[in-house]
């Protein structure tokens, strides 16, 4: 398994597997059937492909800040001028600085920040219209097209899978 946490490509066996799993943990099965399968799927873990489908985190102080306020409200549109003059540090400085730390820009990452909070939100069971609305967002449509856009389908086929 990967040191670091990663996210894995799923295959067709491990997705029936998994489904397996949790439809027998309903019923009565031996012991043995629960194992074996148990240990078909960490196997299959081991031989998935890793994601680059990660969140950096910034290490300073100053750029924390500006992550965990977006992070708590993603919908927040305060654009870098504004960051800037709250951190006292100019435009180009801050994007300097964002781009060096987390190796994106601020746009891009907070882009990627509202993907992963829908995937989160949407793990959870909220519904696609609050989650585009919570994530700043105009319309359901509007988070669609950036959903389908990067994950291949729609929000709603996403939790189908």
């Amino acid at each position: 398994m990967p040191q670091r946490c990663a996210c894995l490509t799923v295959s067709p066996l491990l997705r029936a597997l998994i489904l397996e799993l949790e439809a027998i943990s309903d019923h009565k099965e031996s012991e043995e059937y629960v194992e074996r399968i148990d240990k078909l799927v960490v196997d299959q873990l081991h031989r998935l492909d890793k994601e680059d489908f990660c969140l950096p985190w910034p290490k300073s102080a100053m750029l924390r800040t500006i992550s965990e306020v977006l992070y708590e409200a993603p919908d927040d549109a305060r654009g870098l001028d504004y960051w800037a003059a709250e951190l006292g540090v100019s435009p180009r400085t801050l994007t300097r600085r964002f781009e060096k730390e987390v190796g994106l820009s601020l746009r891009a990452w907070r882009h990627r920040l509202r993907l992963f909070r829908a995937l989160e939100w949407l793990g959870s069971g909220r519904n696609v219209t609050g989650i585009a609305l919570d994530l700043g967002y105009a319309s359901t449509s509007a988070f669609s097209y950036m959903f389908r856009k990067e994950m291949g389908c729609s929000p709603t086929d996403w939790l189908k899978r």
